[in-house]
């Protein structure tokens, strides 16, 4: 399964249509979300519609020679899917990250997210141009933390716009990561316009190896060292972000990495060394 998102920036002219079909011949995705169509007739969307073969069309229209959202799909939706595109000027972007947060609240189903979000992530992304300023691209990230949404790993890491910066992206939640494993994003080289299509190939995962799993259990003999407190509260009071649950969430990860690297550090050289002791005592009998 395959997901294209593209800012086609117009569908009314026949390049940039002849360039959706041709992405659609080359790649067969499953679903197609575009931004900025910049078509305001429902009756032209319908036609498109039935011209590339998709059987659902959803579109918000655009106002006057700008804006407007589609996206075309098929049948057997078992998971979420949002196409997204960032409000385009920086004072209304607050808009954008309450809407995100608002989606997420909606839904617990495995969410995936493609689309324009017409912000960087890191100023690192970015080479030429106006810098980016860092308490924007801060909102960013808090609105994908608070919605448990990560960058999805990009095969060909084409940059977007002339400006080198890549503002368009694929962000997924832990659940719909943990059913396709093996998803990946592709930008594509370009084919119409100044952005670069997205492809996102989702793969369910093979069954899994049978093999013994390590799990992790707290030893009561680690409250008779003294250092024991003062792990548990390094690791419980890492500043973390996001809803509540999800807060809970990391701090016990947190916690249980820093005794796992307490007890390999300190206590794993304490039976190393009666490992040793032992050996020398079965010797020496």
């Amino acid at each position: 399964m395959e997901i294209l998102a593209w800012n086609c920036r117009g569908l009314y002219n026949d390049s940039s249509v002849q360039a959706l079909i041709t992405l659609i011949q080359q790649k067969c995705p499953s679903f197609i979300f575009l931004c900025e169509t910049k078509v305001r007739d429902r009756d032209y969307m319908d036609q498109l519609r039935l011209r590339i073969g998709y059987m659902n069309c959803e579109a918000v229209f655009s106002v006057g020679q700008s804006g407007g959202l589609a996206m075309f799909w098929g049948d057997g939706l078992d998971w979420r899917l949002t196409g997204f595109y960032g409000h385009p000027t920086t004072v209304e972007r607050h808009r954008t990250w309450t809407l995100l947060r608002s989606l997420s609240d909606e839904s617990s189903l495995p969410w995936v997210v493609v689309g324009d979000f017409n912000k960087l992530l890191h100023a690192s992304k970015k080479v030429g141009g106006n810098p980016s300023r860092e308490g924007q691209m801060q909102l960013f990230r808090d609105a994908l933390s608070y919605c448990d949404l990560f960058e999805s790993s990009i095969v060909v890491p084409h940059l977007v716009f002339v400006v080198d910066s890549r503002l368009d992206r694929v962000v997924a939640s832990s659940s719909w990561c943990d059913i396709f494993t093996h998803a990946r994003v592709l930008h594509l080289p370009p084919i119409h316009g100044d952005h670069l299509p997205i492809l996102l190939g989702t793969f369910y995962s093979p069954l899994p190896i049978v093999r013994k799993r390590f799990r992790f259990r707290f030893e009561s003999g680690w409250l008779q060292n003294e250092a024991c407190d003062a792990v548990v509260h390094s690791g419980w009071t890492n500043v973390v972000h996001g809803r509540p649950m999800s807060q809970v969430m990391q701090k016990v990860t947190a916690t249980r990495l820093s005794l796992l690297q307490w007890q390999r550090n300190s206590l794993g050289v304490r039976k190393r060394e009666i490992e040793l002791i032992r050996s020398r005592f079965f010797i020496g009998c």
